[in-house]
């Protein structure tokens, strides 16, 4: 989905109208166009939540315009 670093714009869109077509159960993910259960490790909710705190933290400085994301 990267055009030119990772690959053709048409494999890009062919992932995510894959993505788009395919049931993908709560909680799983898909890699390479097969249905991935997560680890175990993601239903502690302790473990989502400092995930969610990670993200949160690493993406607000670009949300707010704070960070250019060549950082």
């Amino acid at each position: 989905m990267m055009g030119r670093i990772g690959g053709p714009p048409s494999h890009g869109a062919a992932r995510v109208m894959h993505a788009a077509l395919t049931e993908v159960p709560s909680g799983s993910y898909l890699e390479n166009d097969r249905v991935v259960a997560s680890s175990l490790e993601i239903a502690e909710r302790r473990n989502r939540a400092l995930l969610a705190g990670i993200y949160r933290d690493r993406l607000s400085r670009f949300a707010s315009g704070r960070a250019d994301p060549v950082d």
